[in-house]
């Protein structure tokens, strides 16, 4: 039900309501995997939640965060968190404990803890989840309870293809990596003008025409220089 983000700033209910984020959202979220997380997540129900801190008692307040925000008000909450890698260690420290720690203390609820940053090799499997006992101990750099091993290629859902024509790509830079293509979701730009595109392209050359797959919707497109400068925009 509730889907909680470290990378996110601005308040909760302004992102709920709005269904996207913008620029203003936070600083992980101007990249365009992560907004597109968000935006699938509120699409398919969940309530997206921020609960980041930055004063002394980080770990600490991002734990209280947590809580309050989830099953302080909802006893029966199910919460997914997406947190920077070393706030998941449930190791407890002398020096600072941290986040999930934390929580663990705050409420007495284990959370599963789950590693998507190591790699662990394992040439037999494509997917699979490996319990950290099976880890041995110089391999492993925080206390988590799994490790995720993730070797799959994910097509787009529900996609076509779009040709995207060019009128005018005299404009462009003619140096190399010069130009960048941002598409963006046409209903998204009508309601706010900062949101994050669905996809950016580093074009490496000057180009009249680019065939793209995209999932089915209405597109905009931008083509900014290498200082952030419009040169291009159109419908896609």
């Amino acid at each position: 039900k509730y889907l909680a983000i470290e990378a996110l700033w601005e308040a909760d209910d302004s992102i709920n309501q709005r269904g996207f984020t913008t620029t203003q959202s936070g600083f992980y979220t101007n990249e365009p995997n992560m907004s597109n997380l968000i935006r699938e997540a509120i699409k398919i129900g969940y309530t997206v939640v921020g609960y980041d801190d930055f004063s002394k008692d980080r770990e600490k307040n991002q734990a209280k965060n947590l809580f309050q925000k989830t099953i302080q008000q909802d006893k029966n909450a199910k919460v997914l968190v997406l947190a920077g890698f070393g706030h998941i260690n449930e190791k407890p420290s002398k020096k600072k404990n941290m986040m999930a720690t934390e929580f663990k203390l705050l409420t007495g609820i284990n959370p599963l803890t789950i590693d998507q940053t190591e790699f662990y090799n394992d040439q037999q499997n494509w997917l699979a989840i490996v319990d950290t006992t099976q880890i041995p101990k110089d391999l492993k750099k925080l206390s988590a309870d799994i490790y995720i091993i993730n070797q799959l290629s994910y097509p787009i859902q529900n996609s076509q293809e779009y040709q995207l024509i060019i009128p005018d790509s005299t404009k462009m830079s003619p140096k190399k990596y010069d130009n960048i293509l941002s598409i963006y979701l046409k209903n998204e730009l009508k309601k706010d003008i900062r949101p994050i595109p669905i996809q950016n392209i580093l074009l490496h050359k000057i180009t009249s025409s680019l065939s793209l797959q995209l999932p089915k919707n209405n597109y905009q497109y931008i083509i900014k220089d290498r200082l952030g400068r419009k040169i291009l925009e159109g419908n896609l």
